[in-house]
């Protein structure tokens, strides 16, 4: 005992002496210094290269971020010494913040006059914008955090005394049922917040509508179909269990595409199927992006409504209106993607859990768990980024330990469990209705019972989870009975099978070039360039932030979207809309620089939110055209002669996704070429000839927009030699994009001599050309 004790006060000691060292340091003579030697290394390095006789690497853009940092820090240290009563009198504070007021208006300013002298030096306006800006915030910081607080505070009081008038200021309407609800929140909000809320949603419907009846072409079609088609079928049929896809048919085994069974709560498919019975004179398209719009607006009501526990009303106002300009969020609510959903049951799972934060019932936090549940079952990858999120939140914001475990316990518990539902009881609908639903009441009948055991032993399971921390035995034994638990759920559901195509593996979680490839060449573009900069300005400057609400919202995602951006890049880097959370989590870091300068004073405040905007909005609008107006050229052209030229039992193979051909013509869709790489089939080539086997099994076209198939795929038609599979393999893809020298297949060689030697090419005929489409038939 005397030994641990002397140890740790050797401990104490040794952090002592070096806090004191570093406290004995000159941080502004030391700033100083690092100053003058980055802007001579800096001035001396463009020089050189004006003369062109420094090697390439030797970046001058590089060295001009250094000598801003290090003048940033130096100034930071002579700003930490004026009182912060006195800050606003301090000229050199009111200079940085009219040369950062001077800097956004240039950039504001020249995206309509597209200056080249302000083009060919962006860079550098940015940075220095970005160093006044920095000072101007951290100058104001305290004053303006108080303010942020003192603004929520007088928030919530004004809700309250809204909430006891409404029923003498509405009495006619408070007797009508549902519509006083509406009204009483929009009422307690208040008129003008309300009005804001109204207005960005239709910015957000806005920017979309002009597309709705575009044809379903331009980026991921392949998830119109993966929706769209099983919601036709469903309205043609008058059945919502039907379940066929006719992009994804075996010509062999299933030549129709019909599925006895659902993968996933078909949420997607019975709401666009409500969509098409309750609008029937609406386009196909039209009511599909009707819906998938439908989606977004209640992620943005859901969003404001979470976000409001944290932070003050125009702040909630402001992420939600960079989230509805965001062109990933547009996106993905105008495809029809499952991760909208997930977005929307994220918010309504954080909803109910800061309710039982702040209110300690347990309905709550069942319900917020049974949210989370519900969402994993319609796409397990938000359990990667909503599981860490909600452990810190919970964390953030507990009482004890032990609660805190059995809070967390409760809700991944009820996270998981739906999994098993759709597993045990939806799944089975589509073949046998009468058991699927019967199994489905049992699980209500054990979720009700779940939920009175859980509120009549709530005490008592805080009392075993204290006793299990308490006692190491009993809590290694607890941890390993989990462990097992979790092991048997993954192989039950088969959830593991999945990885292959979607966790990150070996080959990829530590390629740096990977990272650095997405982060600037992705969520750059994604976010947009100038909020991408604005995000990563409100990363700098959470370092500094005490407000707590803002420090636990910022610092939850930020985690939470790491650990899914290391666990999940594999996907990230083929689907843009996957990284929804990512552009959720730029929004709230923006919104920290929007609320700093907000309030340094009101009209200051606003001409530096209003030249946001105006930096913000233009960019994020053309990249919204840009993504929402993409069309192929000719499908329409394409599609009437698939349909013209076959019959509605042939199939067609396509290379590039065209998957939306299916949708508009009726016809089959061969899902993946390795359903053709069978012994019979390979039998009946070798027999028969590759056009009569093609002929036999009813495939009449390869369509393709290339200017030729890719011949290296058919090979394992003509060959019982081991080769790799032609399956999607996504982690030698990435390589291949990251090194051309990496070649996909590492038998690539063989496969171009047995082209050669089956003479592959010429098995191919090209019959007509329609736009970016080329329709080729099969020889013998």
């Amino acid at each position: 005992m005397k030994e641990n004790k002397q140890d740790k006060d050797k401990a104490k000691d040794i952090l002592n002496n070096i806090k004191k060292k570093f406290n004995s340091i000159n941080l502004e003579k030391l700033s100083i210094h690092l100053m003058v030697i980055a802007g001579v290394l800096w001035l001396f390095n463009l020089l050189f290269n004006y003369l062109e006789i420094l090697p390439y690497y030797l970046n001058v853009k590089f060295f001009f971020v250094l000598f801003i940092a290090s003048g940033v820090f130096y100034f930071v240290q002579i700003i930490k010494k004026i009182p912060e009563a006195v800050r606003d009198k301090s000229s050199m504070v009111y200079y940085f913040s009219h040369f950062f007021l001077l800097s956004l208006i240039v950039i504001a300013v020249n995206q309509f006059l597209k200056r080249q002298i302000i083009i060919d030096n962006l860079f550098y306006i940015s940075v220095l914008s970005i160093g006044f800006g920095f000072l101007t915030f951290y100058a104001n910081r305290d004053r303006v955090e108080k303010e942020i607080e003192d603004e929520k505070e007088k928030e919530g009081e004004a809700e309250k005394k809204r909430e006891e008038e409404f029923e003498g200021k509405f009495p006619r309407i408070n007797k009508i049922w549902g519509l006083r609800s509406v009204v009483r929140w929009m009422y307690r909000e208040g008129w003008w917040y309300v009005i804001i809320l109204l207005a960005i949603l239709i910015i957000f419907t806005a920017i979309k509508v002009p597309y709705f009846d575009l044809n379903f072409t331009g980026e991921h079609t392949m998830k119109y179909n993966s929706y769209v088609e099983p919601a036709k079928y469903m309205a043609e049929q008058n059945n919502p269990f039907w379940n066929q896809k006719k992009y994804f048919s075996d010509p062999i085994n299933n030549p129709k595409g019909i599925s006895n069974s659902f993968g996933h709560i078909p949420i997607m498919e019975w709401g666009l199927l409500s969509t098409y019975k309750l609008f029937p004179n609406n386009s196909l398209e039209f009511n599909t992006r009707l819906f998938t719009n439908f989606i977004g607006l209640l992620i943005l009501i859901s969003a404001y409504i979470f976000f409001k526990f944290y932070f003050s009303k125009m702040q909630s106002l402001i992420i939600l209106f960079l989230m509805a300009i965001n062109p990933i969020i547009s996106f993905a609510t105008f495809v029809t993607i499952l991760d909208s959903f997930l977005i929307l049951f994220m918010f309504l799972s954080l909803i109910f859990l800061n309710k039982y934060i702040k209110d300690d019932n347990i309905k709550f936090l069942f319900l917020a768990g049974l949210f989370f549940g519900i969402g994993n079952s319609i796409k397990y990858s938000l359990f990667l980024w909503l599981a860490p999120i909600s452990f810190l939140l919970i964390f953030f914001n507990r009482k004890s330990i032990a609660l805190f475990f059995k809070d967390y316990g409760i809700y991944i518990l009820l996270a998981i469990l739906p999994i098993l539902t759709i597993k045990t009881s939806i799944k089975y609908l589509p073949s046998n209705l009468l058991f699927g639903l019967s199994l489905f009441l049992c699980w209500i009948i054990f979720y009700s019972i779940l939920f009175y055991s859980l509120k009549k032993y709530n005490d008592k399971l805080k009392s075993l989870v204290k006793n299990i921390l308490k006692y190491k035995l009993i809590l290694i034994s607890s941890f390993l009975l989990i462990l097992v638990l979790g092991l048997i759920f993954l192989k039950f559901t088969n959830i593991l099978s999945l990885s292959n195509e979607f966790l990150t593996d070996l080959k990829l979680i530590l390629n740096y070039d990977m990272y650095k490839h997405m982060l600037l060449e992705q969520f750059k573009i994604y976010m947009t360039p100038n909020l991408f900069f604005i995000g990563l300005i409100g990363l700098g400057c959470l370092l500094f932030v005490k407000n707590k609400n803002i420090q636990k919202i910022s610092i939850s995602f930020l985690i939470g979207s790491l650990i899914y951006w290391i666990l999940a890049s594999k996907v990230i880097f083929f689907h843009n809309y996957y990284t929804l959370i990512i552009m959720i989590l730029f929004c709230i870091l923006s919104s920290i620089i929007f609320m700093m300068f907000k309030a340094k004073n009101k009209f200051y405040g606003i001409v530096v939110i209003f030249l946001f905007l105006l930096i913000v909005f233009p960019s994020s609008h053309k990249s919204n055209i840009d993504e929402l107006s993409k069309e192929k050229e000719g499908f329409l052209e394409a599609s009437m002669y698939l349909e013209n030229h076959t019959n509605i039992d042939e199939l067609y193979i396509d290379e590039k996704y065209l998957l939306s051909l299916t949708i508009k013509t009726n016809r089959s869709r061969v899902g993946e070429l390795y359903f053709l790489e069978r012994p019979k089939f390979k039998e009946d080539i070798k027999n028969m000839g590759f056009r009569d086997t093609m002929h036999k099994n009813n495939i009449k076209y390869l369509i393709t927009t290339a200017k030729e198939p890719k011949y290296e795929k058919f090979v394992n038609l003509f060959t019982n030699e081991e080769l790799q599979s032609t399956s999607y393999r996504r982690s030698d893809i990435i390589l291949s994009k990251l090194d051309e020298n990496y070649d996909y297949f590492s038998d690539i060689d063989k496969r171009k001599e047995l082209v050669d030697k089956y003479d592959i090419k010429n098995k191919f005929k090209l019959e007509k050309q329609i736009g970016v489409y080329r329709f080729f038939t099969f020889q013998n």
